[in-house]
C-alpha cells in the first residue's frame, strides 16, 4: 500500500521496495555505544535485526531473493504519470501464476528425468537436501 505525499509515493516496504521486514536494512546508531553482549541481543531482536546475518549465515530473505522479488512490481501507468491502482494486483497475480507454471515445468521436468532411467530407485523419490 502506498500513498502519495508531496508528489512522491510512500511505501511501507521502504525506499528500495524490498523485505517490509528488514533484510539489508542498515544497522541503528548503537554500533557505537558500549553495551552489554545480553543488552545487544535483546535490542537486535527487539529491533528486527537478522540474527542468522549477523553470524555470516544465509537469511530467509537472501536466500528467497526477496529485494528482487519485491521490486519486480513497476505499474507501467505509473511511469506515465497516472497510476491506476488495480494494475499492482494484476501483476502480483500474474506473476504468481507464472512462478506456479514454472514450479510445473519444474515437476514435469524431474518426472521426464526419472521416467528416462532403466531402473527406478523408489528409495530416492522422497530425498530430501542434505
Amino acid at each position: 500500500m502506498s500513498s502519495s505525499m508531496n508528489g512522491k509515493r510512500s511505501s511501507l516496504l521502504g525506499e528500495s521496495g524490498g523485505c517490509p521486514a528488514g533484510y539489508g536494512r542498515i544497522q541503528n546508531d548503537l554500533e557505537n555505544v558500549k553495551i552489554s553482549r545480553n543488552e545487544r541481543e535483546r535490542i537486535d531482536e527487539q529491533d528486527g535485526v537478522n540474527l542468522m546475518v549477523e553470524t555470516n549465515g544465509l537469511s530467509y530473505g537472501d536466500y528467497l531473493q526477496l529485494n528482487k522479488i519485491l521490486s519486480a512490481q513497476i505499474c507501467q501507468s505509473e511511469l506515465h504519470g497516472k497510476l491506476v491502482h488495480d494494475e499492482h494486483l494484476f501483476i502480483v497475480i500474474h506473476q504468481a501464476y507464472e512462478l506456479w507454471f514454472k514450479q510445473v515445468i519444474f515437476e514435469i521436468d524431474s518426472i521426464r528425468t526419472v521416467f528416462m532411467k532403466t531402473k527406478i530407485e523408489e528409495a530416492e523419490m522422497l530425498e530430501i537436501n542434505k
